[in-house]
């Protein structure tokens, strides 16, 4: 209810980011929300949480998770906002694939901001031991 309803933005990505990690079927009733969140969300980061927990709950189509990656990708690589581009690489990384890696990989080194930079680098670490 939390990420419909609540008018602060964070409380909304807090929610997100709090459904793609439970992962299992309590989470799947928010899969449409999520779904909606991702497509019209006007806040980046929202966008980029939603897409996260849709991918980490990978309970939609192959082409709505497909999107999410697309959608993840494109705020981590062009998102203004320093927060934005932190959420997306939670986003990215829960695919934890190579693709996502290598991303993930080139934003820790080419970020314009040392802290989103030692942010990803440490989702990367986290990443290549396997957490």
């Amino acid at each position: 209810a939390a990420m419909r309803a609540d008018g602060d933005v964070n409380v909304r990505r807090e929610a997100m980011e709090a459904l793609g990690r439970i992962g299992s079927p309590a989470a799947l009733p928010a899969v449409g929300a999520l779904e909606a969140a991702m497509r019209s969300a006007q806040d980046d980061g929202e966008r980029a949480a939603a897409a996260g927990a849709l991918i980490a709950l990978g309970a939609s189509e192959p082409t709505t998770i497909a999107e999410a990656k697309l959608v993840a990708l494109r705020v981590l690589s062009t998102g203004t906002d320093d927060v934005d581009r932190e959420e997306a690489a939670w986003a990215v990384s829960c695919s934890g694939d190579a693709g996502a890696l290598a991303a993930l990989e080139t934003a820790a080194k080419k970020d314009n901001s040392e802290e989103v930079r030692e942010y990803i680098s440490g989702i990367v670490t986290d990443l290549r031991s396997g957490e």
